[in-house]
């Protein structure tokens, strides 16, 4: 499974390793704000269209 993928249209797909998902809430590190009030969003592919995902597009130059 690749982390993230582009499709066709400008989709940008990205998803989390399982081993990541499994870390218990307490001692995983804070990947986006969302995931402290929604638990299972970690779990779900984060899809963009026309955009890269807003914690990727900080790390570029």
């Amino acid at each position: 499974m690749r982390p993230i993928a582009h499709y066709a249209g400008g989709k940008n797909i990205l998803t989390l390793a399982p081993d990541f998902i499994v870390i218990s809430p307490q001692t995983r590190p804070l990947f986006i704000l969302r995931q402290l009030f929604y638990s299972d969003c970690l779990s779900k592919s984060q899809i963009q269209t026309d955009k890269i995902t807003p914690v990727l597009s900080n790390l570029l130059p």
